[in-house]
């Protein structure tokens, strides 16, 4: 994640900058273009961080903890059941390639 905000700072800070260089730019408009690139990085930033949080949330759902799993494991015992140990998948890598509607 902390790639994904270092890299929407970084296109909307070379936009800024692009813009600050355009002649002819009035005072006025330049403060509003600014106003709406502080505006459109704090939306993306926040999108980003919710879904972070979402996948951390759906993540921690599906998880048992160990004293829950142990009960289980002894229900399963006396039961004659087989204990089965499956690995947990995990899935970090997948926020690099989405994509919140960057528009430099």
């Amino acid at each position: 994640m902390f790639r994904s905000i270092k890299n929407t700072i970084l296109q909307k800070s070379v936009y800024l900058l692009q813009l600050s260089h355009i002649e002819g730019l009035t005072k006025e408009t330049f403060q509003h273009s600014c106003g709406s690139f502080y505006k459109g990085l704090s939306t993306i930033l926040a999108k980003l961080i919710g879904s972070d949080c979402h996948k951390k949330l759906n993540n921690l759902e599906g998880q048992v903890d160990s004293k829950l799993r142990q009960q289980i494991n002894e229900k399963k015992v006396a039961q004659g059941l087989k204990i089965s140990y499956t690995p947990v998948e995990d899935d970090e890598d997948e926020d690099e390639n989405e994509d919140f509607g960057l528009i430099l």
